[in-house]
């Protein structure tokens, strides 16, 4: 399946296009990566804790969460520092529109959006499914966010930021 750098319409119907997400919601997700492995780290600290390991065996447990935190934070910062290296890959349907290529794909089910958040560059749709940013190209912007407004449900709530 093509994805091109402009919203293209397929002979299925199905618009089509691919865009770099912008790095302040990649930094979001650095963040949300942290707090995940930070958890991690601290539920095995709790049950080194609930099973009384000596103080050998706990000053290991201990360096081994500090090396994964460390690890954790320099493998971000990595990709931090690349320059807007992420390609979003988008399919807009009548139906739903989907964010990435198998098997890495999230479809978010239009007539189930409860939310849309339009900002300068972006639609941020909420729901029960998240909140998932839709990137699109600048020039194609206002006709995918019109198509997407129009699609929502009329319970969906508009914000303008």
């Amino acid at each position: 399946m093509e994805y091109p750098d402009r919203v293209t319409q397929g002979e299925d119907g199905a618009y089509r296009w691919t865009c770099k997400i912008d790095k302040k919601y990649e930094h979001r997700q650095y963040r949300l990566t942290m707090w995940v492995v930070g958890i991690c780290c601290l539920l095995c600290l709790g049950v080194a804790a609930v099973f009384g390991f000596d103080e050998e065996s706990l000053r290991t447990v201990v360096l081994s969460i500090l090396a994964a935190m460390f690890i954790c934070q320099m493998v971000c910062r990595f990709f931090e520092k690349l320059p807007g290296t992420v390609d979003q890959k988008y399919e807009l349907t009548d139906k739903h529109i989907r964010l990435g290529e198998a098997p890495r794909t999230a479809t978010i089910e239009l007539d189930k959006v409860e939310k849309v958040v339009v900002y300068g560059d972006a639609l941020e749709l909420y729901g029960k499914f998240g909140n998932p940013m839709v990137f699109v190209p600048v020039d194609d912007y206002d006709m995918v966010k019109d198509k997407i407004l129009t699609l929502t449900s009329e319970k969906a709530k508009v914000e303008y930021r």
